[in-house]
């Protein structure tokens, strides 16, 4: 095929010395400015194939390969050259440094790669590897694999008759002692990531380019080389080091055998994977916090790192730019991990937190709160399912939870969990039929329960998305559920008319529990949202108007379970029997969710009407939108949910009940103030009442965190209503609805973080409008 181009005359052109440049990038940005949303211009001349032409080759930023004078690929660093202890130090801190850039998500070949020392070791493991294959293949026998062929050798072997024993010791020892640690710890980093769900270049970049990992080397032998390493220093030879830098030394050596052997204790099917063995981790983390807190001694060593590795290395990328964290960044972050994956291997050690089901999923939800890194969700998913048992237990396989989960909210005393249904072994028996059917329910209901828990183990944005898709999937279930509680009440129906059952228990069970479950995981949908920042201002109100609703049908779902607990609870004869107990505590947590479903709902009405006052009062300004409305945008947002709930999310009918109802201000801000003090009365009775609840257990701590959170939000709405009191008095005026506060008020909303008290709780900021350009004119003038 040939392409027919118009002729143009560039010779000499690229090299005359008489050409006249001028910058256009002001007048390109000014007139790119100019053009409205939607609008193009295009060169129909400049295709693709000029796009890419004009990309400059031999210029250091577009060309990878392009080397200036006297520059070589290969550097000329000899990783086989004394270092003094002080330096040693410096590349342990770097290499510290790089190892956590990798935990957050950046790849080899930007972070630890850049070391000319791995570099070295990784080239001896792969010319290794490759002799290895070629005797496999020619049928000889292959070298034993040995962790004293993974050395440092220099192209160019120096002279180091006039080296001290301890600089050589430094490095052919204790450098590469760490730095075989290092090596073997991203092995196993990748291998327990890896073998749970996660999101690859999203989370975490788990290729290594064509480079073996030391792989095929026990962890043991390793393990062993480093403690060598640690007797050395400690020895008559290393008596020549000063003692501040040997500790030094000492302390990352002693922090990377203990990273490792927690890692090897964490892959499930290691011979060390022990559940009593996750101490190591808090121990780590102990040891950890006083080395990060201490003062650096390193001496740099810039030539030990360098960006033209990555040049030799098999990808199908680009170079990257080179990332590092400093070392007090390094050791938060560091702090972090180990602190969540403890928290993860916390559950080992709590045992009754997999007895209440609800406990569990707090406990899970309050560690993915935190946001952790990649490795310690990829532990928490190890703890929840390894080999499908909850938290290491045998005897605790996934689905008896989900049993619990039903038997908690839904089935205590009900006929599907009695004694009666679970003995009975013929046909004909109606226990036997109603085991069937919870049988069948349990094997549909057990994979989208289990992805519900699978979800909360990935990073917060894919959290949201996941759980969009398994409310779908507890849609289709609830179909089901209600087939299935239809059968059982048939079945039950001649228990109920001899008294034994009360009549009016028509509740269907199973599609309540799968609806709580549903609606619950909606309002996590939207308020993932609110944290995310993805509605804009003017959207804040309505969203929060479908919030509301979305809890108002999960609150008048949770107290119709609780009437017929009670009813249940009653019914039950023996008051000391076990069937009473597990009535009881059943009636005693739908009570709690009630309490809690009731406070949440009335911070999210408080924050409604808050919105939809301000914008009644020309405060909240729409930003632009030349290609949409707020309608289709709202049909967007809820796209996701519109089918996969029994609630229907009609716009016209949130926008008109959005904006107050017109009255006297006065009377409107009494009402107001009547539900804040209400809904604070009832956040400090949950808030002192949490400990004695079995639903917190695991986690009362963050809860109680949480619920203080709450209690600040509910005064900071507060002290926002009273401003507006204020400024409707100084505008004059009394009527809702017939007043505007625009150019008088302005509002801004806080991003999410820090300036957030709670960031599924957005309160706005409400300053006069004279505030605002005072700070403005204070930051030009700064």
């Amino acid at each position: 095929m040939q392409y027919n181009r118009p002729a143009r005359n560039v010779q000499g052109v690229l090299m005359s010395s008489t050409m006249d440049m001028t910058d256009i990038t002001k007048a390109f940005t000014e007139a790119s400015d100019a053009l409205g949303e939607g609008e193009l211009v295009k060169d129909a001349d400049f295709t693709l194939f000029e796009s890419v032409g004009a990309l400059e080759i031999m210029d250091p930023k577009m060309d990878s390969g392009f080397l200036q004078p006297g520059e070589t690929l290969y550097d000329n660093f000899n990783v086989s050259a004394p270092l003094t202890a002080e330096q040693v130090v410096w590349v342990m801190d770097e290499l510290f440094c790089y190892e956590m850039a990798w935990h957050k998500g950046y790849a080899l070949l930007e972070t630890l790669y850049t070391s000319v020392h791995l570099d070295n070791l990784l080239h001896q493991e792969l010319s290794r590897a490759r002799k290895a294959r070629k005797a496999t293949k020619s049928n000889k026998s292959a070298k034993d694999v040995s962790i004293d062929d993974v050395c440092f050798r220099a192209e160019c072997e120096t002279d180091q008759a006039g080296t001290e024993p301890t600089q050589i010791m430094l490095i052919h020892l204790v450098l590469r002692a760490y730095c075989l640690g290092l090596l073997k710890c991203c092995d196993l980093t990748i291998r327990i990531i890896t073998s749970q769900m996660y999101h690859e270049e999203e989370d975490f970049v788990s290729q290594t380019f064509n480079r073996d990992l030391l792989s095929e080397h026990d962890t043991q032998e390793i393990y062993g080389f480093i403690q060598s390493a640690y007797r050395w220093l400690g020895s008559t030879g290393a008596s020549s080091i000063p003692d501040k830098v040997r500790a030094a030394l000492k302390d990352r050596l002693f922090i990377r055998q203990d990273f490792l052997g927690a890692l090897e204790a964490t892959i499930p099917d290691s011979n060390a994977w022990r559940p009593n063995r996750f101490g190591a981790w808090r121990d780590l983390q102990r040891f950890a916090s006083d080395v990060g807190s201490q003062q650096q001694i390193g001496q740099p060593v810039l030539a030990a790192f360098s960006e033209k590795i990555q040049r030799r290395f098999s990808s199908n990328t680009p170079p990257r730019p080179i990332f590092k964290l400093t070392y007090r960044e390094a050791h938060r972050d560091f702090d972090h991990m180990l602190e969540s994956i403890g928290e993860a291997c916390q559950l080992y050690e709590l045992p009754k937190t997999s007895d209440c089901a609800l406990s569990l999923l707090r406990y899970v939800w309050a560690f993915a709160d935190k946001s952790p890194a990649t490795l310690p969700r990829a532990i928490m998913q190890t703890v929840l399912f390894t080999e499908g048992q909850v938290c290491g237990r045998l005897d605790f396989p996934f689905e008896r939870l989900l049993r619990i989960d039903l038997r908690e909210l839904v089935l205590a005393g009900h006929p599907l969990i009695s004694k009666s249904t679970i003995d009975a072994e013929t046909s004909s028996d109606p226990g036997f039929r109603l085991r069937q059917l919870l049988d069948d329910f349990i094997k549909a209901a057990y994979e989208p329960y289990f992805k519900m828990y699978e979800a909360l183990c990935q990073n917060r944005c894919r959290i949201r998305r996941r759980l969009t898709h398994i409310i779908g999937e507890f849609d289709s279930l609830q179909d089901e559920a209600k087939l299935i509680d239809r059968k059982v009440h048939t079945i039950t129906t001649p228990e109920s008319s001899q008294g034994r059952w009360p009549e009016t228990d028509s509740n269907y069970p199973l599609h309540s529990w799968v609806s709580h479950h549903k609606h619950a995981m909606t309002q996590w949908v939207l308020q993932l949202g609110f944290e995310h920042d993805i509605y804009e201002p003017d959207e804040l109100g309505i969203m929060y108007s479908v919030l509301s609703q979305v809890q108002a049908a999960q609150l008048d779902s949770n107290l119709r379970i609780g009437h017929f607990a009670k009813l249940r609870y009653t019914s039950v004869p023996d008051v000391d029997s076990y069937e009473r107990v597990i009535c009881g505590i059943s009636c005693e947590l739908n009570t709690v969710l009630g309490r809690e479903f009731a406070v949440t709902s009335s911070l999210t009405g408080l924050l409604k009407t808050l919105y939809g006052f301000l914008d009644s009062l020309g405060t909240l300004s729409a930003s632009s939108r030349r290609y949409g409305s707020a309608q289709r945008r709202f049909e967007l947002r809820m796209k996701a949910l519109q089918g996969c709930t029994s609630e229907t999310f009609d716009f016209d009918t949130l926008n008109n009940g959005l904006r107050p109802d017109r009255g006297l201000v006065d009377d409107n801000f009494q009402n107001w103030n009547a539900v804040i003090e209400s809904t604070l009365k009832e956040l400090q009775e949950v808030h002192e009442n949490i400990s004695d609840q079995p639903v917190f257990r695991s986690s009362k701590e963050q809860w109680k965190k949480q619920d203080q959170l709450l209690l600040e939000t509910v005064r900071q709405i507060s002290e926002r209503f009273r401003f507006l009191r204020e400024a409707c008095k100084d505008a004059g005026i009394t009527m809702i609805g017939e007043g505007s506060l625009k150019g008088k008020v302005d509002v801004i909303i806080p991003p999410p973080g820090t300036h957030r008290i709670h960031d599924w709780w957005v309160v706005p900021e409400v300053i006069f409008t004279r505030a605002v350009n005072d700070v403005q004119d204070h930051k030009h003038s700064s």
